[in-house]
């Protein structure tokens, strides 16, 4: 479990994934590296400089063997957090947007998917969407706008399927919680 205080959550995180905090995803040197390190996180932290500070990467967990395989996107795990927390219908409209921009960015082949979910801490909207092979590799693209104890989070997962066949996304929001200071 890592914590994500930013959203004061403890997030799990597979074993052996390389995790990456703010302090690095905010130094233009240090997203470089990653970029040239793991393939497809170049475009992923572009896509985040478009949001013209609306939210921040917070967090990004890699799976560090993508360096060294042929797949066109490094598995990856990301944590966005926006100001304040949302929930009820704010928290749909926002994932509206997300889910809107995410399935442009992804190039998704049908309308994403978005459904209310609970979870451990605050309400959820788990978005699904379909998006193309990437050099014969088929995608998985899921994500979850939740209104956390301290901010909005977006938490995605994404990446080739047989990388992240070992990660069920359901089973991986299912285990969020709470940091120890955050009370419901």
């Amino acid at each position: 479990m890592v914590d994500i205080p930013e959203g004061g959550v403890l997030l799990p995180v597979p074993a052996g994934w390389v995790q990456i905090p703010a302090t690095d995803l905010a130094d233009p040197a240090r997203r470089a590296q990653i970029a040239a390190q793991y393939p497809g996180s170049g475009t992923l932290l572009d896509q985040t400089d478009r949001l013209n500070g609306q939210a921040a990467p917070v967090f990004l967990a890699v799976d560090p063997t993508a360096a060294d395989r042929s797949e066109p996107l490094a598995a990856n795990l990301s944590v966005l957090a926006t100001q304040p927390s949302v929930g009820g219908p704010l928290l749909d409209l926002a994932a509206g947007f997300i889910a809107d921009g995410m399935a442009e960015t992804l190039g998704a082949t049908t309308p994403p998917i978005r459904e209310r979910v609970p979870t451990q801490v605050g309400d959820a909207v788990r978005i699904r969407m379909e998006v193309p092979p990437r050099d014969g590799h088929e995608i998985v693209a899921a994500a979850w706008v939740i209104g956390a104890p301290r901010a909005t989070l977006l938490i995605t997962i994404l990446g080739p399927k047989e990388a992240l066949d070992m990660l069920d996304p359901d089973t991986f929001a299912a285990a969020l919680i709470r940091n120890a200071g955050d009370t419901p």
